[in-house]
């Protein structure tokens, strides 16, 4: 008979120093159902077969469930702390899994994502009145860097999550890079007003409104 699931047995577990140790030892019936549906699908499954050579650290996205649970994260959207279990996985780029073994993760919420993935599909809908494709054009190049696509860093959709409008078609790199400075201005003039701390340099508009450095 199939065990339903355990909250008092989930607690335990979370509360354990040696967490990778316990998530070997549990099943599915201890963690809430509606997380484990998202978490343990068969593409997610493949995933850790398919990168078990590189010394995961965890075998299953069960297992990985229990760490992602224990474990929290700041969303750079709401600026929320949730357990990483509230963060679906990255799926740009061709490896899921960072160079610890654990799975990657989007920058923003489920919550977040949800909310932006409603924006995305209005900002498609005006693209596509306006005739603008939702796959970049052959030829088309990163409209951040400049970098030609290439396998594991292609080119994705990008939008304005304020107005919901296309931007360009940008790199999974730059993309990401956005993303997790909060993919706005505000969060861009952070990065730049520190590396200008040493670098003490000045910037002027042009009449098209891009910013460049000044040279004398």
């Amino acid at each position: 008979m199939s065990q339903s699931y355990n909250p008092c047995m989930l607690k335990h577990v979370l509360q354990t120093t040696n967490l990778t140790k316990m998530s070997s030892l549990i099943t599915g019936s201890f963690l809430p159902p509606a997380l484990l549906k998202k978490w343990d699908t068969a593409r997610e499954r493949a995933k850790y077969d398919t990168f078990a050579y590189k010394g995961l650290k965890f075998s299953s996205p069960t297992q990985e469930l229990v760490y992602a649970l224990a474990n929290n994260k700041q969303c750079t959207k709401c600026t929320q702390h949730k357990p990483l279990a509230y963060f679906v996985g990255n799926t740009s780029g061709s490896d899921p899994f960072d160079k610890d073994g654990y799975r990657l993760r989007r920058p923003e919420c489920s919550d977040c994502t949800k909310a932006a993935n409603v924006g995305k599909n209005v900002a498609k809908r005006i693209a596509k009145k306006n005739n603008i494709p939702y796959k970049a054009p052959s030829g088309t190049t990163c409209a951040v860097c400049g970098c030609e696509p290439k396998r594991g860093n292609g080119l994705v959709f990008d939008h304005c999550h304020k107005k919901e409008l296309f931007r360009g078609y940008a790199c999974n790199s730059c993309n990401r890079s956005m993303g997790v400075l909060g993919d706005d201005i505000a969060g861009m003039l952070k990065v730049i007003n520190y590396l200008n701390k040493t670098e003490k340099v000045k910037f002027y508009q042009d009449e098209g409104g891009n910013l460049h450095i000044a040279t004398d």
